[in-house]
């Protein structure tokens, strides 16, 4: 059982026990400490607006599938999105929507778009930079770090091609 931290430094008698190691309490820090440790590349990270940067690759080795298409249901009917909305129609915040790049077996056949999500006050834009013809812009050997994240490499990419598409508009 893990106690509430405030507890141990201000109860009496508080008896610190193998529960209390910081990498059993926490158990991801020491995980991230532990890489720090064995893996060099893990040693030579960088931290930039709280995203970890470091120079590892991972090849894309999936498969295109040709079927799957854009489910703009899911964003139509996602009630915390309609929230969002209307908070930020609210606060006069301008808003789009983004679906994010991955691996080649989650990417869909349909255009970047931007297509209209309707909601009570007008409309949205949603970016779908999930699309097969996007997907050309990755290198799949040096553009990826893990199960559908990219690099450092690949984020400035997308970075690029976001600020371009979203300007164009």
């Amino acid at each position: 059982m893990t106690s509430i931290p405030i507890v141990e430094y201000t109860m009496e008698d508080y008896r610190y026990t193998y529960n209390d190691l910081p990498f059993i309490k926490f158990k991801w820090l020491g995980a991230e400490l532990a890489k720090k440790i064995v893996s060099k590349p893990h040693r030579n990270a960088t931290l930039s607006y709280s995203q970890l940067r470091f120079e590892k690759t991972a090849t894309d080795n999936t498969k295109l599938d040709t079927t799957i298409q854009l489910n703009l249901e899911k964003y139509k009917s996602s009630t915390w999105l309609v929230k969002i909305f209307e908070l930020c129609n609210k606060n006069n915040i301008t808003v789009a929507v983004v679906e994010m790049h991955g691996y080649k077996k989650t990417r869909n056949r349909d255009s970047i778009g931007p297509y209209k999500l309707p909601f009570s006050e007008g409309h949205y834009p949603l970016y779908n930079f999930n699309s097969q013809s996007f997907g050309r812009v990755f290198n799949d050997s040096t553009d990826w770090i893990g199960n559908n994240h990219l690099n450092k490499n690949g984020a400035e990419k997308f970075t690029k091609h976001l600020y371009e598409k979203l300007l164009q508009d």
